[in-house]
């Protein structure tokens, strides 16, 4: 069994009864699974392996396991699993960036990219702070949440302007992800060319806002009334 740790975590132990790990080339863990064998060809081996690690980097992290499975007259088989680490409400952020990425927003999306990564660049006086980018159209993501400045330029780029509905979007439920992780006092940078729900609770969102003490600045392109706005026509 192969497993990539992601960044942001210390390994504590490994700890397998059906074989030894190599963590040597860490992240990289190695375990060979020395007895699979099974007294039926109908019946399936079943072996756990313990990874216990220390989270070091806050973040919607996501591991991924790769087990691979041969035998000499059988080929390799391998099989792949995500799982998403969950970040406790209580951890919360410095700044976070909140961009709309339907695809109304094609024409704008590099400019806020730039926008993100040269704010990112004026603010590294070496505190590392922890960042959050959320983005939205009709759901809400969290794509980063993290301290390694690496991780954070990579999820910015990585941002394509695509999908969503005819216009109006989860605008106002992405601030309040957002919020919920932010600390008292922080920044939230805001983006979208598109107007919020009919019923989004957006004078509960300011209040929310201003009690935390957020700082909380936009970048509003355009609204549902502006064809431009719409990522496709109604």
């Amino acid at each position: 069994m192969v497993t990539r740790l992601p960044t942001g975590v210390e390994l504590e132990a490994v700890n397998t009864d059906y074989g030894m790990c190599d963590s040597s080339n860490f992240p990289t863990l190695i375990c060979s699974l020395i007895d699979l064998s099974v007294d039926n060809p109908d019946d399936m081996s079943q072996v756990s392996v313990n990874v216990d690690v220390a989270l070091k980097d806050a973040g919607l992290l996501v591991l991924t396991d790769e087990a691979k499975v041969s035998a000499n007259e059988y080929p390799a088989h391998t099989d792949k699993e995500r799982t998403k680490i969950f970040i406790s409400e209580d951890i919360e952020v410095d700044i976070a960036f909140v961009v709309d990425d339907s695809g109304s927003m094609q024409e704008e999306i590099n400019g806020v990219k730039k926008a993100l990564r040269k704010f990112i660049a004026e603010n590294e006086d070496g505190s590392s702070p922890l960042m959050a980018l959320v983005t939205f159209k009709d759901e809400v993501k969290v794509k980063a949440f993290t301290r390694d400045m690496d991780v954070l330029e990579a999820a910015i780029k990585a941002l394509k302007a695509e999908g969503g509905g005819t216009c109006q979007e989860a605008s106002v439920e992405a601030i309040n992800v957002a919020a919920s992780h932010t600390k008292n006092g922080g920044i939230i940078l805001f983006s979208t060319d598109a107007s919020p729900y009919d019923d989004a609770d957006v004078e509960g969102t300011i209040k929310r806002l201003r009690d935390k003490g957020i700082r909380f600045n936009a970048m509003v392109t355009g609204d549902c009334s502006m064809e431009e706005s719409w990522n496709e026509l109604p």
